[in-house]
């Protein structure tokens, strides 16, 4: 069967096109790619569909999964922090891929419970329990029980990491706000604007981390924060494996390697802390978006 996969991010929207199943695993087709727009979030998504059909490719699609950089509770879109995406811009899709012939099942979820489920769906491992770490532009966190399902909590928050509270400065006086405005990209480029006056994008500044003595420090004090955060998850949640992953967790950068460092530091009565970098990369909220989708279906 065929389903789509998106991915909404704060800065750019993928829709993925797939062959296969939740159990067998999945095959990409076809991917595109479209900035988002932040006030209607479902613009970049029928436009990226769109471009899937100008290609040539057979829309007629089983599932459609959608994961967004907001709080999701039972299908249920609850925030709208970084994206809109209406009841209005939801039924726009549905009437776009019922021009092609199927009745298509929507499935709507926080972009990083998608990405957990992909990753623990690449583990291969039906009996793997998941914390699933995403650094991206934003910063969020997902857990994934044996048999692959998604820790939901009450109403739908268990994904809050970036709502820590951030390490003080080195004299406790310099307040950071919250870990996501210290250690996710967004925060990151916003420290280094502050420090140099210099307005770069992440890439840039991790780029320019072996030159730069400020964008290495901006980027090693990060990663220690998220290790740390990693390691007492890992405490209170005990899981087989914790996976780092986003656009910027997933690249090898001195964030990754003070991120490790961190996170792996003995516990006591404890086994070594197994911690790894997202096997699909980047793509593992479009892999599990369309995931999420298909799993409705068995």
């Amino acid at each position: 069967m065929r389903a789509l996969g998106v991915d909404v991010g704060g800065t750019s929207t993928r829709v993925a096109l797939f062959t296969g199943d939740a159990r067998l695993g999945l095959h990409q087709i076809a991917r595109t790619e479209r900035p988002t727009n932040p006030r209607d979030a479902a613009e970049a998504i029928l436009l990226g569909i769109r471009d899937l059909f100008d290609a040539g490719h057979d829309m007629e699609v089983t599932a459609c999964g959608i994961g967004l950089p907001e709080y999701v509770h039972d299908g249920t879109v609850t925030s709208s922090m970084v994206v809109q995406f209406t009841p209005e811009g939801r039924s726009a899709i549905a009437r776009e891929l019922s021009a092609f012939g199927t009745n298509t099942i929507i499935r709507v979820d926080s972009d990083v419970r998608c990405a957990a489920l992909a990753e623990w769906h690449a583990s291969a491992d039906q009996g793997l329990s998941l914390l699933y770490l995403s650094v991206g532009t934003g910063l969020s966190s997902a857990f994934v029980l044996p048999g692959g399902e998604l820790l939901q909590g009450a109403r739908g928050a268990a994904i809050s990491l970036g709502e820590w509270p951030a390490p003080p400065g080195p004299d406790e006086s310099i307040v950071h706000g919250n870990l996501e405005q210290f250690a996710s990209g967004q925060g990151i480029e916003q420290r280094y604007l502050i420090a140099t006056g210099r307005s770069l994008t992440t890439p840039q500044i991790a780029a320019r981390a072996a030159e730069d003595a400020v964008a290495e420090a901006i980027l090693r004090e990060a990663g220690a924060a998220l290790g740390d955060a990693a390691r007492r998850l890992h405490a209170v949640l005990d899981p087989t494996r914790i996976v780092i992953g986003g656009g910027l967790g997933s690249a090898t950068t001195p964030l990754w390697e003070e991120l490790e460092s961190a996170a792996v530091k003995p516990i006591p009565q404890r086994s070594p802390i197994d911690i790894r970098q997202a096997a699909l990369g980047a793509r593992s909220g479009e892999v599990g978006a369309a995931l999420v989708a298909l799993s409705a279906l068995m």
